[in-house]
């Protein structure tokens, strides 16, 4: 059985209440796109919807269109959403002239229902390209096809949202972990971990991604997403490298996403200064997946408050390194989930979000509302 932990609010922390997000009377409501009704309880606090800088989640839609709490807590607490999977191109991209729009839509409208902004999630991923994709295109060489096929897919998909959707991870986690020349994604020890847009187009196919995003929507918010600054040194600086390489080769690019997915024992210093270095490059820093992971290899628990504290030092510490950078880099903090039970590493119990299972707000909930500035500092 799955150990539940249950939090009070800690009336000493100063922390206050937002207003609740109510539905807009005067919007029109779209078919399978549900508002949270006035009458509704809200699930906890509110105190991270109108923050600073904007603060987002991962977001099921199956969970959006079937779980009332879950739904209810993304409206109530977050300003910001990202698909886990709905906008990856395997879900989308079914047959060469074959997509399937049916949850990207249903999240896009669900947003604008509710006063949400979208950040997409991703474009071009290594990671389970269509199986029809590799069938039908896997031995051919040619880089001009493989061109032909990148821009009909980011035009096709960036297009249909354009005015809609604010920004996209254009390219996702194309740096290898190995510290290694080409640092790309190329003759990976794992060949599950090569990436066919880098063997198929070279190096260029990155740069030719922002150009055909920029095409498809001038007005999109465009970044390079990746993991790994806060923990791998090389991939730290190779991360670096590369945006600051594109900005160099006058790339469409508006900012870097840092990953963030992380455990305890990270010393805080390391979130700060991958947040700062990535700030450093000039583009805005989008803090775009992070959770917390409570245990650290084999340890399996309990729960205590110490670990408590410590998972929130570290998202408080995230929250801070994005405050001090100036306010137009900000483009905000998304949590990779809602609640503790929908987490990436929830199947090993790490507890590693905002919210406990029940939907109740835990210590790290308040641990970065405690970093927004009081309004005498504002």
């Amino acid at each position: 059985m799955r150990r539940k932990f249950y939090l009070a609010f800690i009336l000493s922390m100063g922390i206050v209440s937002a207003v609740s997000c109510g539905s807009d009377g005067g919007a029109s409501i779209i078919p399978d796109a549900p508002v949270k009704g006035e009458e509704e309880e809200t699930p906890s606090e509110g105190a991270l919807k109108n923050g600073p800088y904007k603060i987002g989640a991962a977001v099921n839609v199956n969970l959006l269109r079937n779980n009332e709490t879950y739904r209810n807590t993304v409206i109530n607490e977050f300003s910001s959403i990202t698909a886990e999977n709905a906008m990856k191109m395997r879900y989308i991209w079914t047959g060469e002239d074959e997509f399937d729009f049916t949850d990207c839509d249903f999240l896009v409208n669900f947003a604008e229902n509710n006063g949400l902004r979208v950040h997409g999630h991703c474009l071009i991923w290594f990671k389970n390209p269509p199986d029809w994709l590799i069938t039908k295109y896997g031995d051919n060489d040619d880089p001009e096809v493989w061109k032909g096929l990148m821009k009909k897919y980011i035009s096709t998909v960036v297009r249909r949202y354009k005015g809609r959707i604010a920004s996209w991870d254009v390219v996702n986690e194309s740096v290898s972990n190995s510290d290694k020349t080409p640092y790309f994604r190329v003759n990976e020890s794992n060949e599950d971990n090569n990436d066919i847009w880098y063997e198929k187009i070279g190096e260029d196919y990155i740069k030719l991604a922002f150009q055909y995003a920029r095409e498809a929507d001038p007005d999109c918010l465009l970044f390079y997403n990746d993991y790994g600054m806060e923990w791998n040194n090389f991939k730290h600086d190779n991360i670096l490298d590369l945006v600051n390489r594109l900005v160099k080769d006058g790339a469409e690019i508006d900012g870097i996403g840092l990953q963030t997915h992380t455990d305890v024992s990270r010393n805080v210093s390391h979130i700060e200064n991958a947040i700062r270095d990535a700030g450093n490059t000039g583009l805005m820093v989008h803090v775009s997946e992070m959770d917390v992971d409570l245990f650290v290899d084999d340890y399996t628990g309990p729960v205590t408050q110490e670990l408590l504290q410590q998972q929130s030092d570290r998202f408080a510490a995230a929250s801070r390194a994005l405050l001090n950078l100036p306010s137009n880099k900000i483009f905000g903090l998304t949590i990779w989930g809602v609640s503790d039970n929908q987490a990436l590493t929830s199947e090993g119990d790490q507890y590693s979000l905002l919210f406990d299972e029940n939907y109740q707000p835990k210590l790290a909930y308040y641990g970065i509302a405690s970093t927004f500035p009081s309004e005498s500092e504002e």
